[in-house]
């Protein structure tokens, strides 16, 4: 606590007192001086609590959102079905990470996702291909477009 206590004598009973000891005097307990300031941390009152609570709260629907977003954008998350062109050739995905050929090439194989924006594919079935080949990924909507060094696939969900 601070006080405005200057020092010198108790107006009581004359005792001498030095500033800052008590704001009492140690012979007769008459208050020698009041108090101006509290230093220390102040006692938050209630609107300071609920201004913190709804920050707080905010916060953490935030990083909840940005935790949900990023989950949902991943592409394997979207992937699993069937995707065919305008001429019923395609691709099914399932949710184990197989795929199997639609329409006229019977074909099966694995897919995995390197990162965010781009699927390994890896042929197995008619001919035996056994070929690997890496896409760049990007689905908006119902419409999958996958893009190599040499072509560009567009597929589409069936319904």
């Amino acid at each position: 606590m601070k006080t405005n206590t200057a020092g010198g004598f108790c107006s009581n009973c004359g005792s001498p007192y030095q500033p800052g000891e008590s704001i009492y005097c140690g012979q007769c307990g008459k208050q020698l001086a009041t108090v101006t300031k509290r230093v220390g941390i102040p006692k938050p009152d209630k609107r300071t609590f609920t201004t913190l609570y709804v920050a707080a709260t905010v916060v953490i629907i935030g990083l909840l959102l940005i935790f949900v977003i990023s989950i949902a954008s991943h592409p394997k998350n979207s992937i699993v079905g069937t995707w065919t062109t305008a001429k019923g050739v395609g691709i099914e995905f399932f949710k184990d990470g197989t795929l199997k050929g639609v329409g006229r090439m019977p074909y099966s194989g694995y897919y995995r996702f390197p990162d965010k924006k781009h699927i390994e594919l890896e042929y197995e079935g008619f001919l035996r291909l056994g070929d690997t080949q890496i896409y760049a990924i990007k689905i908006k909507g119902d419409k999958l477009t996958l893009t190599s060094d040499d072509d560009t696939l567009e597929l589409f969900k069936a319904k």
